[in-house]
């Protein structure tokens, strides 16, 4: 017969428990170890390399946005065909409904995806309140920024539109 002190444990033993707990832990451990890792190597979660001064930039959009609601100025965008080339109009008034004559106006007009093909042009008042310039654009959407002065320089109006200009007729 066989001696009970001598016979090795067959089944779950301690020392395979304890095996077992510590290849868990040590799982539970590098995994946190690799997410750890991959957190601080990669995104920041930092949205601006200055966020303080994009902050303060932001702040002084708020204050020209409010201070162009004050002016009351309207204006109303419009991008058509002229000829082979393209015809950006604005019309802008006043809080009355009056023209606004007398303005230096600029635009940027860019694709909305890209900034490749972006364009500064100035416009011209054609009439009382109304703006023209012609320019050189394939057809597409396009993002227009325009900005309007008066003579002055103490108010100005920016305005933001999507506009569509179709394809030339054959």
């Amino acid at each position: 017969m066989a001696n009970p002190l001598t016979q090795k444990p067959q089944g779950l033993t301690g020392r395979h428990v304890l095996i077992a707990v510590l290849a868990f832990f040590a799982l539970i451990l590098a995994a946190n170890v690799a997410f750890i890792s991959l957190a601080v190597t990669t995104f920041s979660g930092q949205v601006a390399k200055n966020p303080y001064e994009a902050g303060l930039a932001y702040n002084a959009e708020l204050d020209r946005r409010a201070a162009q609601a004050e002016l009351g100025w309207r204006a109303t965008p419009s991008l058509r065909r002229a000829g082979a080339a393209a015809e950006l109009e604005i019309t802008v008034r006043d809080a009355q409904g009056a023209p606004l004559a007398g303005l230096t106006a600029e635009a940027v007009l860019q694709r909305p995806a890209t900034q490749t093909g972006a364009r500064t042009i100035t416009l011209n008042e054609a009439a009382p309140g109304v703006y023209r310039a012609q320019a050189a654009l394939d057809p597409g959407d396009w993002l227009a920024e325009a900005t309007l002065t008066d003579t002055s320089g103490s108010a100005s109006f920016i305005g933001r539109w999507r506009l569509s200009l179709e394809s030339a007729p054959p």
